[in-house]
């Protein structure tokens, strides 16, 4: 098992793209947490999700307007974005910004998706470049959650 590990930035990404790497995780001996690295390439907008767990960003270097439910705010080096579990939240770099994320693992990523009838319910995505996957891999992709639009906002706005 591996108790020291050095952080490791991501690839410079093409533009539009973001990388991410695992920094300490499950082949750590992590059961709970991760430690993640990710870089996004100015101009990069990580659309608006959720994750059944906790999630912290800190901005190491660059600039990027974070959303968390219905809060924009600007942050740059230092500045820490606290996202509490099934709360909306998103990511635009504005430059070139590389980020630390501390998350649970496991714990899914949630898009919510309008439906014909202009609802919204919430789809879960496999992503294999997110580390916090909920386990199942592929054969979870597209498994639509049992919430429509008005149960994210309750849910966000029960934890504030």
């Amino acid at each position: 098992m591996t108790y020291f590990t050095t952080f490791l930035s991501p690839r410079t990404p093409q533009p539009e793209l973001r990388t991410l790497r695992l920094i300490a995780g499950r082949p750590h001996g992590l059961e709970r947490l991760l430690v993640a690295s990710g870089r996004m390439a100015a101009g990069y907008h990580g659309y608006v999700h959720l994750h059944s767990g906790d999630e912290v960003v800190r901005i190491l270097s660059g600039e990027a307007v974070v959303r968390i439910d219905d809060e924009r705010q600007t942050c740059r080096e230092g500045d820490i974005a606290v996202i509490p579990p099934n709360t909306l939240h998103g990511l635009r770099a504005v430059d070139d910004t590389l980020v630390e994320i501390i998350a649970e693992r496991d714990m899914g990523t949630f898009f919510p998706v309008r439906q014909a009838d202009g609802s919204r319910r919430l789809v879960e995505i496999y992503r294999p470049d997110s580390p916090w996957n909920a386990p199942g891999g592929a054969g979870r992709a597209g498994r639509a959650a049992a919430a429509d639009q008005g149960d994210v906002q309750r849910r966000t706005t029960e934890r504030h």
